[in-house]
């Protein structure tokens, strides 16, 4: 339902019109606002610093002609300038995007991955991402006197299966390490006797469905190491017992995405590989470009995808809280998919922070509470974090996480909720 309609005028700078009515429509989205072009309306949009849109000339040559560098484009703080004035159409354009990313002297780790260390965020000297796109959204309508539309947060709960047969040997040796040698012998007789510790999907629905919730189990098609990089699925998906599971959690109202691997393959054929029904696509290790990634979810016909995060850190890599249909540079309009920003991930806590548990917990609490009401949640939780023993707490802590979202009334969104909600306006 539109609520607002904003009449404008092009007064110069329509050779960015699709940049700019880009921008415009993520804006509207949320704010249940229609754009409508007038000639006699107050509202301009141009290259004139009097404009009430302005069209920063120089910063869409930069972008369309690939230059991203921070050090290039944006100003004295992580904002584009026009003049002394931060320019919020540009800024939100730039993070929204990544494009910092994309310079060919931009820092990748040992996976080839993007990471905080040598990002736009670091350059400012900032520990986390914050919501900068979001602010800039709240300043254009701000001047233009539009009222933004408030919302409520939702959540949106997945889970990475990456290891599932894993238990006996990693949390056998954490729990021997822990002084539990009996753990770690129960964990070996689980193991052998098919009873792995990890193959526990049962219980985490079980967990999620008691609070009213349901989530998303990224599953990898291609099993094995991948020589130099890392390790694939320990798992085969023509397993009868992983057929029946996902079969199971399906019936119950829970969803499936696919994990795309690290071999190299493209997406459209590692979908070709499963027999069962997706809805979305997670990188595996968080292990892409936002260029590939455009590019590769529009070749495979998928709506969704849930990668866009850091590993290292929490919060929103792209400084927006809120799911968006990307823009496809390359060819200068908007992408056909939907991205659900990751916010929240264990492995950032217990591996790269090393939080203990009740550490953990009262980090991602803070963060919660301090995001705008419209905010979707997106929660990362891999399956190998419910025992008890190499991430001890971790398991107790997701049904704390889980009994505080209850609590504060928060809803649950599936990937065809999000998929429908960002694509459609009722």
């Amino acid at each position: 339902m539109v609520d607002t309609i904003v009449k404008y005028r092009w007064t110069s700078g329509a050779e960015y019109r699709s940049e700019v009515e880009w921008i415009l429509s993520v804006i509207a989205h949320y704010n249940k606002i229609k754009w409508v072009e007038d000639p006699t309306a107050k509202i301009t949009i141009g290259t004139e610093k009097e404009a009430s849109l302005y069209v920063n000339k120089e910063f869409y040559d930069k972008v369309l002609n690939n230059v991203f560098d921070p050090k290039k484009v944006l100003g004295r703080t992580p904002h584009v300038y026009s003049g002394d004035n931060i320019d919020p159409l540009s800024t939100a354009f730039y993070y929204l995007n990544c494009l910092w990313e994309r310079d060919s002297r931009a820092v990748k780790d040992k996976w080839g991955r993007s990471e905080l260390t040598g990002s736009v965020w670091e350059y400012y000297g900032y520990n986390e991402p914050f919501l900068i796109v979001n602010e800039m959204f709240d300043l254009i309508l701000r001047n233009l006197d539009v009222a933004s539309v408030p919302g409520n947060k939702s959540v949106f709960l997945s889970h990475d299966i990456d290891v599932v047969y894993g238990a006996w040997l990693q949390d056998g040796k954490s729990a021997i390490l822990q002084g539990r040698v009996y753990g770690a012998l129960r964990e070996s007789v689980n193991h052998l006797l098919g009873h792995p510790g990890w193959f526990n999907f049962e219980e985490i629905a079980m967990e999620e469905l008691k609070h009213g919730f349901s989530s998303t189990f990224f599953w990898i098609p291609v099993k094995g190491p991948e020589k130099g990089v890392g390790m694939n699925a320990d798992y085969s998906l023509n397993d009868p017992k992983l057929s029946k599971v996902i079969s199971e959690l399906e019936e119950h109202g829970f969803s499936h995405g696919i994990h795309k691997s690290i071999a190299p393959f493209k997406l459209a054929d590692e979908l070709k590989k499963l027999d069962f029904k997706v809805g979305a696509n997670r990188y595996h290790y968080l292990k892409f470009s936002f260029e590939q990634l455009i590019e590769e979810m529009e070749g495979s016909g998928l709506k969704m995808d849930a990668s866009l995060g850091y590993a290292e850190v929490p919060g929103y890599r792209n400084g927006y809280s809120l799911p968006f249909v990307p823009y496809h540079i390359k060819e200068r309009r908007p992408s056909t998919f939907v991205e659900v920003p990751l916010c929240i991930m264990d492995g950032t806590f217990s591996k790269y922070l090393k939080l203990d548990a009740k550490e953990a917990k009262a980090r991602i609490l803070k963060m919660v509470e301090a995001l705008p009401d419209r905010s979707v949640v997106s929660i990362l939780w891999h399956n190998s974090h419910f025992t008890d023993y190499k991430y001890r707490g971790y398991g107790r802590l997701y049904s704390e996480l889980l009994s505080y979202l209850h609590k504060q009334e928060i809803e649950c969104a599936t990937p065809s909720q999000l998929i429908y909600s960002t694509l459609h306006v009722d």
